[in-house]
């Protein structure tokens, strides 16, 4: 592919090459080759807009948005996804939906709960607007995604939710809930499954699936803190901050006291640095929530 967008530029095949760069971003950002695809993005959305192609410069915009979000620059990601928003708002509810429920899924993260709830609605509204299968599941999805984060005991929701992904063939979603399940939940018999199924692709999957890991070893007594801290110092990602708050637990919970003071602080300082830039609104609700 990357060939024949060499020759589509050289060929000045401009629409060609848009489409052949949004295929591409896609792919790379599938395979959790993470500032890749933010490149890409980037150039898809200065391509699409140099040939007045609304659609796809909304959908990069998105796509830069949630990426932005998977690498935990939660500022940059609210603003991309804003200006996505306005973007997509003539070009159907399909779009617009889809650009919400990063948006939730954003502010789910940060905590700010009410605003998520109400872009929820808006998001499912639209959805069904559109008549868009997937786009319902994913919104119902959001929704039990939420219930989890408010309390990590709360897993029945998406387990509910897991046969019908599965019915409806939304592996993408099936996937995605495994590992929100692995990262968050509080539920031994449920962690050990996950464990044993799971097979991570990519650097936020690995994470998730080490933060698992960790959490069942803790629970049993034995933990091993190494792992997870070895996937930490690849990347910084979304859900770094819970995870070195649990590794900071499991120094705790092995008396190595300087090694979970200092997990600790530096989850402090990933919070801190993932909310630069985001509007005040929603820095001073994810604070009063932390």
């Amino acid at each position: 592919m990357e060939e024949a967008l060499t020759l589509a530029r050289r060929e000045g095949q401009l629409a060609l090459a848009g489409s052949l760069l949004q295929n591409l971003a896609a792919t790379t950002l599938r395979l959790g080759h993470y500032a890749k695809a933010t490149k890409r993005f980037a150039e898809a959305i200065e391509l699409s807009r140099s040939l007045g192609d609304a659609r796809t410069e909304a959908t990069s915009y998105r796509n830069l948005g949630y990426l932005y979000f998977l690498q935990g620059q939660f500022g940059p990601a609210w603003n991309t996804l804003e200006e996505a928003l306005e973007l997509a708002r003539p070009l159907g509810p399909g779009l617009q939906a889809q650009v919400l429920l990063v948006q939730v899924e954003l502010l789910g993260y940060l905590a700010v709960y009410p605003e998520a709830k109400g872009r929820l609605e808006e998001a499912l509204a639209l959805a069904q607007a559109a008549q868009d299968e997937r786009l319902v599941w994913a919104c119902r999805y959001n929704r039990a995604l939420l219930g989890l984060w408010r309390c990590p005991e709360e897993t029945a929701p998406i387990e509910a939710l897991l046969p019908g992904l599965r019915e409806a063939r939304l592996g993408d979603l099936v996937v995605g809930a495994e590992f929100d399940l692995l990262a968050h939940a509080h539920k031994e018999e449920l962690l050990e499954l996950l464990l044993a199924r799971c097979r991570p692709q990519t650097p936020l999957q690995h994470l998730a699936w080490r933060m698992g890991e960790l959490r069942l070893s803790l629970w049993r007594g034995s933990p091993d803190p190494a792992p997870l801290a070895q996937a930490l110092a690849q990347e910084p990602l979304c859900l770094s901050v819970p995870a070195y708050r649990l590794l900071g637990e499991a120094h705790a919970h092995l008396g190595q006291h300087p090694q979970a003071a200092a997990a600790l602080r530096r989850a402090q300082e990933l919070r801190q640095s993932q909310l630069e830039g985001l509007p005040r609104r929603l820095r001073l609700g994810s604070n009063a929530s932390a």
